[in-house]
């Protein structure tokens, strides 16, 4: 399938990245807590003494979740492994990143999407109305960490044969207990990088009586992508750290390699290594890596080593820090006014209306935010796919959402000077 790859073996990988014939992502611009993310620091990989409920966690990891590198991955390898006796259709919300809905369009699904309302639940009953036969399954998105229930249609789902995933890829975990997120009967999908700094990480776990066809499981050795991971993490250790000389070398072989890497592109070089392929050529890929199994060696250290009651507990604080001092500010509108007990979340997320009028002004001032679903897939203009109303409100919310950073690498004082710089740009 990915055809035209050449093999390389590590020892000539290693040897066209220093020479940089291979161009591998640089990250010697200093790394601070203001990131939109979570960076890796050096910390995040040390042994900790971890709680029952977390070695629950890592143990169903390990025992029934299907890894890969990327949740659009582990999506694309449940819709390549459903039961050829199930539908030809997928229900999916309106309001999405398109990585939710490529996978399914490039496993040969027929797409319907259903409305998501402006408070992001679920509009129910036109769910109910578009299951039929034809419904292979159906995408619940549960945005950023927050549970919206499927129970209103899962007797429908169930007689017709109707598999109901749970898209928890914005957050895995949940609390009070800590556990991983989802509920019975569903597949659950993870993406395991959003909440903890291992740069990739993703995969499903399938809690329903559906056997998938394992066979169909694609596993693509990412022996080129695991080596550019790596370096990543590297070079965010680095850069995180005290060390100044450790800085400086890093700055310095950096300079160095795009020397190296400007001279070889002007070179006949014939020992480039070719461009990654993609199962399609267009914005949305799926890439032969994110199906590999293998998680690069640092990547898999971050996500085993974490602190996730740590990590939940501080994502809790800076989203009811947030709800606290945004009482305040003009034109911003939380999603949710209240953080539910169960809710380790991923951002805080408000309604900005015009945001593209204030976006570049907040990103300007270092305000830490990012976007989601600010492009909707393209199918989403096809009016046999989607009623006049979901459109209607999907692009409102496209246009509106911005995802204030809550990770727990930011604290209070950061988050307030934030939110005084938003202040002053917004009123």
């Amino acid at each position: 399938m990915w055809g035209g790859m050449k093999a390389y073996t590590p020892q000539l990988l290693l040897v066209n990245i220093f020479r940089g014939t291979y161009l591998l992502p640089s990250a010697t611009q200093q790394v601070n807590k203001f990131m939109q993310h979570p960076q890796p620091e050096l910390s995040d990989i040390r042994k900790k003494n971890l709680s029952n409920d977390q070695r629950v966690i890592y143990e169903q990891i390990t025992q029934s979740a299907f890894i890969c590198q990327k949740a659009r991955g582990a999506l694309y390898q449940i819709f390549c492994s459903l039961d050829e006796t199930l539908g030809k259709t997928i229900l999916i919300p309106a309001f999405h990143c398109p990585t939710v809905v490529q996978p399914a369009v490039l496993a040969g699904y027929k797409i319907q999407f259903y409305k998501i309302n402006e408070d992001l639940s679920i509009d129910t009953d036109e769910v109910n109305n578009m299951i039929n036969a034809d419904t292979a399954a159906i995408v619940v998105i549960q945005y950023f960490g927050f549970s919206f229930k499927s129970d209103a249609f899962k007797e429908t789902a169930s007689i017709n044969n109707c598999i109901i995933i749970e898209d928890w890829s914005h957050s895995f975990l949940q609390t009070s207990p800590l556990r991983l997120a989802g509920s019975n009967n569903s597949i659950a999908t993870y993406s395991f990088w959003k909440i903890i700094p291992c740069v990739v990480g993703g995969g499903f776990i399938n809690r329903t009586s559906k056997i998938l066809n394992s066979t169909n499981y694609l596993k693509q050795s990412s022996t080129i992508e695991n080596i550019k991971i790596n370096k990543r993490i590297i070079e965010s250790f680095i850069n995180n750290s005290n060390s100044e000389t450790l800085k400086n070398a890093l700055a310095k072989f950096e300079s160095f390699r795009k020397k190296r890497v400007t001279n070889s592109v002007n070179s006949s070089d014939n020992e480039k290594i070719s461009p990654k392929e993609t199962i399609e050529a267009d914005h949305y890929p799926i890439e032969p890596s994110f199906f590999a199994k293998d998680l690069p060696l640092l990547s898999n250290a971050l996500l085993y080593r974490a602190d996730l009651e740590l990590i939940a507990r501080k994502r809790r604080e800076n989203f009811n820090t947030y709800l606290e001092l945004t009482s305040g500010i003009n034109l911003i509108t939380p999603y949710f006014s209240m953080l539910p007990d169960d809710v380790c979340p991923w951002a805080f997320p408000i309604v900005l209306e015009n945001r593209n009028q204030f976006d570049f002004k907040l990103r300007k001032e270092g305000v830490p935010f990012f976007t989601f679903g600010e492009q909707l897939h393209p199918l989403v203009s096809d009016i046999k796919l989607i009623s006049p109303e979901a459109r209607k409100i999907s692009q409102y919310l496209s246009n509106s959402t911005l995802c204030l950073s809550a990770h727990q690498k930011l604290n209070r004082q950061e988050i307030e000077i934030s939110l005084d710089k938003a202040k002053s740009i917004l009123g």
